[in-house]
């Protein structure tokens, strides 16, 4: 039986037919669009959703090559997003993205000092300014007319899971943006009553809350008619992506713990109970991977950054640009910054572009070059972007390796970035272990909630995972580099200590 896996973006959507092995049989990719508004705000289209998820998914089952073997879909998508959705699953609402701060003027209890520890005590993060409360009223505001239309608010995955099926749900893990499920307990079966009433919201406004690990009965014969799929196949629940990242790098428990880059740059790994580090803003996730916790510890911008360079510094659309945007502009970028040196003759690129999270989280501080020279040339600065990304990561470490209570002698490494041999050394050097890149990197996310279906469905064991990945190469740390690169970690938290309260004063680009 093949497993049809859909991953849902913020850059776009991936489609890939996974076998019971994980072997990518066929999968095809679309961009999305972000509308980005005057006023700070980051929109999509849900209906642009649906429409790339078909025209994907039918790509990616025209290179598998045998549509009539998917036996179930298994969804992941990016997280911390609201939609409003009529009863069908039909969007009312533009999609407010997780970059989209405007609803914090509007948010019910973002102000309420003791509604930071009731919500970091029950939920395991605290009221943010770009939580699914604040896009909710944000939406609610715009739209006055939204819940006399029936509206649901959900978040990224369960809107397609909703379009395959017909039902509007969620689940404790998927509705972890909408910031009212208490999970001190996992498994919680509705949401917390008290959160609902200090956020003013009522329970009709959520989708039911649904087993995290049992399948919601087979997709809807329109769904099935659009996507060139038998009926008869079954949808599991949806999973945010960081989870089916760590899934798909064999991040399985405390012993393992990968870095996943895409357009954002997370550290994945699970424990097997809830543990939340205020000091570094960690937090653990109700998972269905085993009945654990999923460590939370997003990074920020990743991938994300090296391609806003490219396409605005390099190759943008002004009388300076070097030509349209080519087919080959990440490999350019990987040959340039491999004639830099390590280092980058002393630039430093700190990669905060919508602002800083994991270890030391800021809505204020943002990215920039430090430290050019006259000497400074531009293979100094793509490699410095690089470099950046990868002291972010090493930042963070230690701080997942100390909640996880575990050494580790190897990372994985999964996500678009993977494809970059660079980036593996990098890493390795930055974060002083082995890393280990996976092959088919693209599609890390797609292939871990395929895995995961397959071990939900009874046809794999959760401890089976990790045999099944292919590596791609294995880079372990130079001595020489790891010295400077070690430099960059402790420069780079320097210079966000020292410029925070700069940052606070200026507007954000």
């Amino acid at each position: 039986m093949d497993v049809l896996a859909i991953d849902l973006g913020t850059s776009g959507v991936k489609v890939a037919v996974f076998d019971e092995a994980g072997v990518n049989r066929g999968s095809a990719a679309t961009a999305l669009t972000t509308r980005l508004t005057p006023d700070g705000g980051a929109e999509q289209d849900a209906e642009e959703w649906w429409a790339a998820v078909i025209r994907t998914a039918r790509v990616a089952l025209g290179a598998a090559g045998a549509p009539h073997r998917i036996g179930a879909i298994a969804v992941t998508s990016q997280f911390m997003s609201t939609v409003a959705v009529d009863p069908g699953g039909r969007p009312l609402s533009p999609v407010v993205m997780w970059m989209d701060h405007r609803g914090a003027p509007l948010h019910p209890v973002l102000d309420n000092g003791e509604a930071f520890f009731v919500w970091l005590d029950r939920h395991g993060l605290p009221p943010m300014s770009n939580d699914g409360l604040a896009h909710m009223a944000l939406l609610r505001a715009r739209d006055p007319e939204l819940i006399g239309r029936g509206a649901v608010f959900v978040e990224p995955v369960d809107a397609i899971v909703a379009r395959l099926t017909g039902r509007v749900t969620a689940t404790q893990n998927s509705a972890f943006g909408l910031m009212a499920v208490d999970n001190r307990v996992h498994g919680q079966p509705g949401y917390d009553a008290e959160l609902l009433e200090l956020a003013g919201i009522d329970p009709a406004w959520l989708p039911p809350l649904v087993a995290m690990d049992e399948p919601l009965g087979s997709v809807t014969r329109d769904a099935a008619e659009q996507l060139g799929i038998p009926l008869g196949a079954v949808v599991l629940p949806g999973t945010i992506d960081s989870i089916t990242s760590a899934v798909g790098t064999g991040a399985i428990g405390p012993d393992t713990v990968s870095i996943v880059i895409g357009t954002t740059s997370v550290l994945v790994s699970h424990v097997p109970d809830r543990r939340i580090d205020l000091d570094h803003a960690l937090t653990s996730v109700p998972s269905p991977a085993g009945g654990q916790y999923f460590v939370m510890a997003e990074n920020g911008v990743g991938g994300k950054a090296l391609d806003h360079v490219l396409r605005t510094m390099v190759y943008g659309d002004d009388p300076l640009a070097l030509g349209p945007f080519p087919l080959d502009a990440f490999e350019r970028a990987e040959a340039a910054a491999g004639l830099a040196a390590p280092g980058c003759g002393g630039t430093l690129f700190v990669p905060w572009l919508v602002g800083s999270m994991s270890p030391a989280p800021d809505d204020d501080i943002r990215a920039g070059f430090v430290n050019m020279g006259l000497s400074t040339n531009r293979a100094d600065l793509i490699r410095a972007v690089y470099e950046g990304v990868a002291a972010n990561a090493a930042w963070l470490y230690p701080a997942v390796a100390a909640l996880t209570g575990c050494t580790h002698a190897s990372i994985g490494f999964g996500g678009g970035a993977a494809r970059s041999a660079l980036w593996g050394s990098m890493l390795a050097d930055a974060l002083g272990v082995e890393v280990h890149r996976f092959a088919d990197p693209a599609n890390t996310n797609a292939r871990g909630a395929a895995l995961l279906a397959q071990v939900q469905l009874g046809h794999l064991a959760l401890a089976d995972i990790p045999g099944l990945l292919q590596v791609q190469g294995v880079h372990e740390p130079d001595p020489a580099r790891a010295a400077i690169a070690a430099a960059r970690v402790a420069q780079l938290a320097e210079y966000h200590a020292l410029t925070r309260a700069f940052h606070s004063g200026l507007p954000h680009p």
